[in-house]
């Protein structure tokens, strides 16, 4: 800088009362006198009086939200007052000041707890109600359902169980004597039980129940539990009570001296059969009384095992028997309902008739029994729902309230449809999607915590295709939102940027295809 500029901005000072700019400091810079403590605020507030650096220090703190240290001696109209938009904070000597509270994260509030839950996490807990503010509703056909269903679809590393643990609390806070907490499988119960006695032991003892399905369906039926059985061991029994019946079956069909494969084959067959029944919502008709019922009636909402279905059906060399389609769904099914009866709970005894007992079983008759928890109990959270089978999300639809009884309660499913992995045993996402559910009672859960924005990219890039296949129909589209403080989109990921879904399809469509085209031009060097 030229002498002669330091001098006019000195005279430029004086005529219009501002300070000369700092021949020690870059001209682009702005000066926060008395705030930093650098040797370039010593440098610009040398032609500063007092007054006026300690006005300006604590219009800064007043602008940057920061308290201005003040003494008792210090609170006078011209260093500072509340009159004049500068607080005073009086403290006493050798006492540090009172530090601001730290941000807020961006859309992170807290919740019951003291937990911090997202905008989505505090929609979901502020559907808790009061017992005596639980409604029922009607249906257009007149029927009246009671209670509430509240269907909760969560992406993966988003809270789920943080989101039920911030549910429980609300529920019991607002007057509701125990919260059941249901999940599918015994680790997912000890982890779930660990968490709430962690989270609201001490607050709320005993007052949040975890069970797992089939333990729950066994308590409501007071089943005196005796051997149980495994899926294999239930080939065996199967082929222990119709082994003779089988026999005669292959006899008839031309089949004789069949061996233990083939004879395996048909118990299997029969065992699946009654296997589908107890996934399925099939129910025996009510209406029929026990004298004109015959077993025949019955035998028929036993669905023949597809496998033999297309074994009868088909004409290749490889069947063996020469039945009809007809005469063998007849004989699995009646077989079928046999084996049922077999291990069904008698309602006198609480045993089943062979001795043995089987989960499935078990649940299947408690949904057929229409049994509730307990009248104690207003609010059922129900864990990765997307786990359960068509009777298992049935009869916890049940557990809003029945006509018989005038309770009404509130019931949680929490699951994402993309991940279910026991269809092997009739689990599928379409049973979830299928749940009724009144409008502003379907919920999303998107913003995840387990990855950041760039897998969320790639797996919205999956969800996309799933979105535009045909298992569109059995799932419901949603967009993951990764963890990360910066703004870029989770939308679709490709290479390494950002592009539209539908090019994103597009162009892997054609970097497959050139892969493919240079695999077949390879040659092999021996």
């Amino acid at each position: 800088m030229r002498p002669t500029e330091g001098i006019a901005g000195g005279i430029r000072a004086l005529e219009f009362g501002t300070p000369p700019p700092s021949p020690l400091r870059p001209r682009g810079l702005t000066s926060k006198v008395g705030t930093r403590g650098d040797d370039d605020d010593i440098a610009a507030a040398e032609e500063l009086t007092f007054e006026e650096a300690e006005r300006r220090r604590r219009e800064e703190a007043v602008r940057d939200g920061r308290h201005v240290d003040l003494t008792e001696g210090d609170a006078d109209p011209a260093r500072g007052s509340p009159a004049r938009g500068i607080p005073v904070v009086k403290r006493e000597p050798d006492v540090a000041p009172p530090q601001p509270p730290a941000p807020e994260s961006p859309g992170l509030r807290l919740g019951p707890g003291g937990r911090t839950l997202t905008r989505e996490q505090r929609d979901i807990v502020n559907l808790a109600k009061e017992p005596r503010f639980i409604r029922g509703r009607t249906r257009l056909n007149g029927e009246t359902l009671n209670g509430e269903i509240i269907r909760v679809t969560a992406a993966a590393g988003t809270g789920k169980t943080t989101t039920m643990e911030a549910v429980a609390e609300k529920l019991l806070e607002i007057g509701h004597p125990k919260v059941m907490y249901v999940t599918f499988t015994r680790e997912q119960k000890k982890d779930a039980e660990a968490r709430f006695a962690k989270a609201l032991g001490e607050k709320y003892p005993g007052r949040v129940i975890v069970k797992t399905l089939h333990a729950l369906a066994g308590e409501l039926l007071g089943v005196a539990h005796g051997e149980r059985i495994s899926q294999g061991n239930l080939e065996r029994l199967t082929l222990q009570e119709f082994g003779d019946d089988i026999d005669e079956f292959l006899r008839e069909g031309g089949v004789y001296n069949a061996g233990y494969k083939v004879r395996r084959e048909r118990a299997f067959w029969i065992a699946k059969t009654m296997v589908q029944f107890l996934q399925n919502k099939q129910c025996f008709p009510s209406e029929e009384t026990p004298q004109n019922k015959k077993e025949d009636d019955d035998a028929k909402h036993f669905a023949l095992y597809y496998t033999a279905h297309l074994y009868y059906k088909g004409n290749s060399e490889k069947r063996l028997e020469n039945k009809t389609l007809e005469e063998a769904e007849q004989f699995f099914r009646v077989r079928a309902k046999r084996l049922w009866d077999l291990l069904k709970v008698d309602p006198q005894t609480r045993k089943s008739w062979s001795g043995k007992y089987m989960h499935d079983v078990i649940q299947k008759q408690a949904f057929l029994e229409k049994c509730t928890v307990g009248d104690d109990c207003f609010a059922v959270l129900v864990d990765e729902a997307q786990d359960l089978t068509q009777c298992q999300i049935q009869w916890m639809c049940m557990q809003r309230g029945i006509k018989k009884d005038d309770v009404r309660r509130q019931v949680f499913f929490v699951g994402d449809m993309a991940q279910g992995i026991y269809s092997f045993r009739g689990a599928k996402s379409r049973w979830l999607l299928e749940i009724e559910v009144e409008p502003g009672l379907d919920k999303t859960l998107t913003q995840s915590f387990r990855f950041k924005y760039q897998i969320a990219r790639v797996g919205n890039t999956i969800l996309y295709g799933k979105m535009n296949s045909p298992q569109a129909k059995y799932f419901r589209p949603y967009k993951v939102q990764g963890a990360s403080r910066d703004r870029n989109r989770s939308e679709v990921f490709h290479y390494g940027r950002q592009v539209g879904p539908e090019d994103a399809i597009l162009k892997l469509r054609e970097r497959c295809a050139k892969e493919q085209e240079q695999k077949d031009r390879m040659v092999t060097v021996v």
